[in-house]
């Protein structure tokens, strides 16, 4: 099946000809009465069959018993009865053909105990049919260009929008009504229209997977708790990304007390966070934060020209506004290159108190000179020195005149340059703002969350796809290995780790150190012993043979006493390194997306500090580059205080070593750590001084 074909099993959702409703009430405000209401009252053009052994007609349409005395094919199936009666109505429906099923009724895993095990029967029923299930415990669904109204929550109620494009998945029920109406208040053309609910069967993947392939979805927008299928998203991402569809999705549960919440609201965990970020990041999902950045970046997707990068210009009649946008947008990563000096001198020449320099503040002026605007946008327009261009309009959308003059002055200016990305803000009427949108020009009422929206969008760009690895064969898992054997494995990829001779005796450490040159460290060496300061068991800045005696001794007997039934094999003598930056990298087999690469600031400080970033495995160079230079402490890397600049483009090339060793060996290990690793000065290179391997 080609990407851009529809899918089957989503058609019977979106499109279906003939729809049962199994619990149909005669009572329009009831669970059972709603859908039948909605799908009446906003003109569904199938057919509609209710199904009540109770009734012979329900809301002016021919009740039938049982599923099974229906005259014709069905669809689409809408089960909204007690949970106990839940399965004997699955398998009616799938005695019957039916192609889709969506299940209002609660009571299953979200309610423990024989809900678990009910749920289980929906899925293992509608895997074995080969039927789709949404649900249980979901509001539904709506397609909006077929008038599908399928759920018995608020939303309709809310209205529905005129024309479409936009597409919103959401895990959450209430708040995924919420978000269509809050989408509805921003004037967003919705299409379709999912909440998930438990997820026995269709879940958040297979929605932006039917949404890439669905012609009247043009910008997907989901709300997400958890993922239980991480290869599943990924691979819906990644048909996002080859369709060139952008996905925004709000994703809850970065707090503990936030992942906490979700997990008891959906039974779904909501997993590490920064590994959420990573595959969202590798695959340009737009992740917002708040409900505003959510449909603020959906809004600008829709409407807007993408920059191709982060030069901006912004131009405004009030110098304040355009102060506020500056600020604005060098917070969010763009630059303010300024006008070029000849572009200067005549913008001057025009209105000699304008500031002319970046951002261009017209002045009051315009006012008494409406073309002056104009003139001063195309002047830097011109220019081809800027990405995107910020607009404050302030008033001018609201009053006829004022709103005229805007509509002539944009369309004018996009016929002139019709491929500038061009954003702006002002308070404007809806008729207004829809016509600027007809230009690709998205209005914004709030010049900050323009220019975030826009931000969010310039993220949104092409990453570079590094192939998955096959694992190699091998054990699974790999027995446990002492410091000396991952630091084997680890050179053996390409990994620089720091040389060390094992010592099973004082005189040995002795005449290791005198052979390596002091000064030098000893560490226990043991597969039991993870961290080994914790236990006394590292002595550093060794300078003689005496010293060196003594600390084997110390080391030794501290081990015993902490920990007196772990196997040591002896101690490891290794070089002092001196200088360079000391990092923590590392990998780890995530349990829902496989391998991760992390790298951090701190050695022993990162668990307090915390400043770590992490990529998917296998990673590209630049990927890996760009995990170092997200760091929060990053610049010192870049050299602080007269300290030289760090290796990074060294640290970031063995990032990439490290991903593929982790990639390679998925099914053997848990884990890698180096810790700490030393990034010394540019051109140097990088060394480890400790590795584990679990």
């Amino acid at each position: 099946m080609a990407l851009s074909d529809p899918v089957p099993e989503s058609d019977a959702f979106f499109n279906p000809s003939a729809i049962a409703l199994i619990g149909a009430s005669v009572s329009p405000t009831r669970i059972g009465g709603r859908t039948l209401a909605s799908l009446l009252k906003y003109g569904f053009s199938g057919r509609l069959y209710p199904i009540n052994p109770s009734h012979d007609v329900i809301q002016g349409l021919q009740a039938y018993a049982r599923i099974e005395d229906v005259p014709e094919p069905v669809d689409l199936a809408i089960i909204a009865i007690p949970a106990a009666e839940v399965l004997d109505a699955l398998r009616s429906c799938i005695a019957k053909g039916v192609r889709a099923v969506v299940i209002y009724s609660s009571g299953f895993a979200e309610a423990g105990g024989d809900g678990t095990t009910m749920q289980a029967a929906i899925r293992s029923l509608a895997r074995k049919a080969g039927i789709r299930v949404l649900g249980p415990n979901c509001l539904g669904f709506m397609s909006l260009p077929s008038r599908t109204i399928c759920t018995f929550g608020q939303a309709p109620n809310v209205g529905l929008p005129a024309g479409g494009g936009v597409s919103i998945v959401s895990q959450s029920g209430a708040f995924g009504t919420y978000a269509y109406a809050a989408g509805l208040f921003r004037r967003m053309p919705i299409s379709r229209w999912i909440t998930t609910g438990n997820e026995a069967d269709v879940d958040f993947s297979d929605c932006v997977d039917w949404f890439v392939r669905d012609p009247e979805t043009k910008v997907i927008m989901g709300y997400m708790e958890g993922c239980r299928d991480g290869a599943r998203l990924i691979r819906a991402l990644d048909n996002a990304r080859q369709a060139a569809k952008p996905v925004v999705i709000l994703k809850v549960g970065r707090s503990p007390a936030g992942a906490s919440a979700a997990e008891s609201h959906t039974a779904a965990l909501a997993g590490d966070d920064q590994i959420y970020d990573s595959v969202f990041r590798r695959y340009g999902v737009c992740r917002a934060t708040s409900l505003e950045e959510f449909f603020a970046t959906g809004y600008a997707l829709l409407h807007g020209l993408a920059p191709n990068g982060r030069r901006a210009a912004v131009i405004t009649a009030s110098g304040g506004a355009g102060v506020l946008i500056a600020d604005e947008a060098s917070a969010h990563g763009f630059s303010l290159p300024p006008v070029p000096d000849d572009v200067q001198r005549d913008l001057k020449k025009r209105v000699p108190f304008a500031g002319v320099r970046n951002p261009i503040d017209v002045t009051a002026q315009v006012g008494n000179d409406p073309q002056l605007f104009s003139q001063f946008f195309s002047a830097v327009a011109e220019t081809g020195h800027y990405d995107a261009i910020f607009c404050f309009q302030g008033l001018s959308g609201l009053n006829r005149e004022p709103a005229e003059r805007l509509l002539r002055r944009w369309t004018e200016l996009r016929g002139k340059f019709p491929n500038l990305p061009i954003f702006i803000s002002a308070m404007a009427r809806t008729e207004v703002a829809t016509e600027l949108e007809a230009l690709n020009i998205p209005v914004f009422d709030d010049p900050s969350r323009m220019v975030r929206a826009v931000a969010a969008m310039c993220d949104r760009r092409k990453t570079e796809i590094v192939p998955r690895l096959a694992p190699i064969s091998g054990p699974a898992p790999w027995p446990k290995l002492n410091e000396v054997e991952a630091a084997e494995h680890l050179s053996d990829a390409g990994i620089p780790m720091a040389p060390g001779v094992i010592a099973e005796s004082a005189e040995e450490a002795v005449a290791a150190a005198g052979k390596i040159g002091f000064p030098v460290v000893l560490k226990i060496l043991s597969a039991d012993i993870q961290h080994k300061s914790d236990v006394g068991g590292v002595a550093v800045g060794l300078t003689s043979d005496e010293t060196v005696r003594r600390a084997y001794d110390n080391v030794m007997s501290s081990v015993k006493r902490n920990l007196p039934r772990v196997a040591v094999d002896g101690v490891l003598v290794a070089p002092m390194v001196a200088g360079g930056i000391e990092v923590i990298v590392g990998a780890r087999i995530d349990p829902l997306f496989g391998p991760m690469v992390m790298v951090g600031l701190g050695g022993t400080m990162v668990e307090v500090l915390k400043d770590v970033s992490f990529c998917l495995a296998p990673l590209s160079l630049s990927e890996a580059r760009s995990a170092v230079n997200r760091l929060r402490g990053a610049r010192i890397l870049d050299g602080v205080r007269g300290n030289p600049a760090a290796d990074k483009e060294a640290l970031a090339e063995m990032l990439v070593r490290l991903g593929d060793f982790a990639a390679k060996h998925a099914g053997s290990i848990e884990s890698v750590e180096i810790n700490p690793l030393i990034v010394k000065p540019e051109g140097e290179g990088v060394i480890g001084l400790d590795a584990l391997i679990s």
